[in-house]
């Protein structure tokens, strides 16, 4: 049987459960020439035999709807202009520069493909490149999207994704605006409003990115009809400064999500035809007709927050205490610890905001290994962000966590000012549950 939902992106015809194409790579080479492609030699996560990534060069090999991260870390002084592209069109930028600092940067965006359709990050013409190389911090990480709980016949994947290409001046209280779609979505995001209308109940997850103008500030919370969710906020003296962020929420038919300029601040937003860092995008993990329904495979989702400041000693994790979503009551609050309930393939995506003249160095840890990270270092006066994401296949009974990787990383967070965050969720199951 189809299900008619108003808004779907796409409908396709699945046979057995839902295995997605998914993977993420990063690159500990440091320095490339304009108009290169970054090869992303390290493997973290290839999942399933038709992943085709070779070279850093994504190639499609099933038709559906994808959505991309990336994520770079500059050298000291270092700089990087980098595009992520299908075919030879940008969908989205990244861009990094202190002078005596390293800072981070990140984009995610949704888009549809064909079979044989090629997706890449390349630097920009003329740009040379200089990376961070330790920690993995520069990654790549794409993801077919379908809920794996709809493991039979025909389902539909809702999602949109929206850029903007223009400079912005957005008052305080007001909406960002987005002019390009990237995924068919069928009126589900108006461009005109900036508003996301729910047509279908259930989980979403939701990224917004963005970059200010030189020596400007941008402060941008998401909300949900009336209620605050999250937020994201840069400044950097004399430079562009970049900020993103993510969480999974339970979202009824109707609700409105946007993205506004903090209350009496203006957020300066840059934009241009080929410099494209403002995004909002966002994909359903699962209906709720699908999680009632008795025969639905398990779904694993949690996605906490900080809204409080704190102080995380070398060695230990960051333990959030806001609650977004947590299905399988995995996320340990008391440790900051997610405890893997069910085998299979998820993504993680985790950020944070740290105080001014500080450090911020996190690591995202699977049971005592690293997998990937950032190290942020910026003498300013201004409070700077970073975040990353991943791909990786677990075994019930492990553990995933954000590890300080510092003496000392100062978070800041308040209960209207949630930059810190994590969220991770099944995307195919593998194995059972574990029962204890």
């Amino acid at each position: 049987m189809i299900r008619l939902i108003l808004g779907l992106c796409l409908i396709s015809k699945v046979y057995g459960k839902f295995d997605p194409i998914a993977f993420t790579v990063s690159q500990s080479t440091t320095t490339f020439s304009g108009a290169a492609t970054i090869p992303y030699s390290d493997n973290i996560t290839i999942h399933n035999a038709a992943t085709n990534i070779r070279n850093g060069i994504f190639t499609c090999p099933r038709d559906g709807i994808y959505k991309f991260s990336v994520f770079g870390c500059s050298a000291v002084s270092g700089h990087f202009a980098l595009d992520l592209y299908k075919r030879n069109v940008s969908l989205a930028t990244l861009y990094g520069h202190l002078n005596g600092g390293q800072v981070v940067s990140g984009n995610t965006v949704i888009v549809q493909l064909k079979v044989g359709d090629t997706v890449q990050v390349k630097s920009k013409n003329a740009a040379t490149v200089s990376l961070q190389s330790s920690s993995k911090e520069n990654t790549f990480s794409g993801v077919q999207l379908g809920s794996q709980a709809l493991y039979s016949g025909d389902h539909t994947v809702v999602a949109f994704s929206a850029t903007s290409n223009h400079h912005q001046n957005v008052m305080g209280n007001n909406i960002v605006q987005y002019h390009t779609k990237l995924v068919a979505d069928g009126g589900v995001l108006d461009l005109f409003t900036g508003v996301f209308t729910v047509r279908s109940s259930g989980y979403y997850v939701l990224h917004f990115a963005s970059t200010s103008m030189q020596n400007e500030e941008l402060w941008l919370d998401l909300f949900v009809n009336e209620d605050y969710v999250c937020s994201i906020y840069a400044r950097a003296d004399f430079e562009w400064a970049s900020a993103s962020n993510s969480v999974v929420l339970h979202l009824s038919a109707w609700d409105k999500a946007g993205v506004f300029s903090r209350a009496g601040r203006v957020s300066r937003l840059y934009g241009s035809a080929d410099y494209i860092f403002t995004s909002f995008s966002g994909t359903q993990i699962v209906s709720d007709e699908d999680l009632n329904n008795p025969d639905t495979e398990p779904v694993v989702i949690f996605s906490v927050g900080l809204s409080m400041n704190a102080t995380v000693p070398s060695g230990k994790p960051v333990v959030f205490n806001r609650v977004f979503v947590d299905l399988k009551r995995a996320f340990n609050l008391n440790t900051g610890v997610f405890v893997v309930p069910v085998t299979g393939v998820y993504e993680f995506n985790y950020h944070c905001l740290a105080r001014a003249n500080s450090f911020l160095s996190l690591v995202l840890v699977k049971t005592n290994s690293w997998v990937n990270g950032f190290f942020h270092l910026r003498n300013t006066v201004h409070p700077f962000s970073a975040g990353n994401s991943a791909v990786l296949e677990l075994t019930a009974g492990e553990t995933v966590y954000v590890m300080s990787d510092y003496t000392y990383n100062y978070l800041v967070g308040a209960t209207d000012e949630v930059y810190c965050t994590f969220s991770g969720y099944l995307l195919h199951s593998s194995g059972p549950i574990v029962i204890g």
